[in-house]
């Protein structure tokens, strides 16, 4: 097993009592279930507390080999054949604030941006000079940390500027058009390789002042695929309370199990 790679979004303590609460009745022992979102490979403790074979697919490689049961791959070109899983346990990226890929920065306090201090010397004869600030190296901006999918996977080049996610990564699509097209072909892989049951945590979040309604679209789009919903379950969880709207975050995160 490969060192752990920080991830900013894996299943929470409270949201893996939910899917083990919603699946002991529907996912008996011996049953293979396949993540199609697997980050760190939580789905693999889940299995081994209920008896399943897992099995995980993630696009990021260093996620992917946190765990040996996880594959390199895509989760809209699935390389199975058709119902190979009886489950399907998930939860996809939520189109929120956690997408953002590009560099934050704020201005240096220590040089208030300009790049260069004044250090006094002190001595029989005390002087002045202007010097490059060891702060932020001349550059008079620092970058900070940020709890996303890019900058928390922390592929850090030598100049310091982090890389982006693959390309087909949902975690740096914020929620619209591209979000729902590449969601929308996950589940349809999901439910040609799945043959009884799919469980989904999902989260709607606020954007703007206003909810954004992505707990509803992933459940319509299911359905349109011949799913039904059979249970649901609200897990109320601590939010990142951080940004522009930080007093908005929805009140809890969505376990719901669907049926074929």
């Amino acid at each position: 097993m490969a060192d752990a790679v920080k991830h900013p979004a894996k299943f929470s303590p409270e949201v893996m009592d939910a899917i083990g609460d919603i699946t002991r009745r529907r996912v008996t022992r011996g049953r293979r279930v396949l993540d199609g979102f697997a980050g760190t490979g939580r789905i693999h403790r889940l299995g081994e507390s209920w008896g399943w074979d897992t099995t995980g697919i993630e696009i990021e490689p260093e996620w992917a080999n946190m765990d040996p049961r996880t594959i390199v791959g895509d989760a809209t070109r699935l390389p199975f054949p058709d119902r190979s899983f009886w489950a399907y346990i998930t939860s996809p990226c939520y189109g929120n604030r956690m997408a953002d890929h590009h560099d934050a920065k704020e201005k240096c306090k220590a040089c208030d941006g300009g790049g260069t201090v004044q250090v006094v010397h002190e001595g029989r004869r005390p002087k002045v000079t202007t010097e490059t600030c060891s702060k932020c190296w001349g550059k008079g901006y620092r970058a900070y940390k940020r709890n996303t999918y890019k900058h928390t996977l922390d592929r850090k080049r030598s100049d310091g500027i982090v890389d982006d996610l693959h390309p087909r990564n949902t975690g740096a699509m914020q929620w619209g058009p591209n979000y729902r097209a590449m969601h929308a072909l996950a589940w349809a892989e999901a439910t040609r390789v799945t043959s009884h049951w799919l469980i989904l945590n999902i989260s709607d979040h606020y954007r703007k002042g206003d909810l954004v309604p992505v707990t509803a679209w992933h459940v319509e789009r299911l359905e349109l695929m011949g799913w039904t919903e059979k249970e649901r379950i609200e897990v109320r969880t601590q939010r990142n309370r951080e940004g522009a709207n930080g007093d908005l975050r929805a009140e809890f995160e969505s376990v719901i199990a669907f049926r074929r």
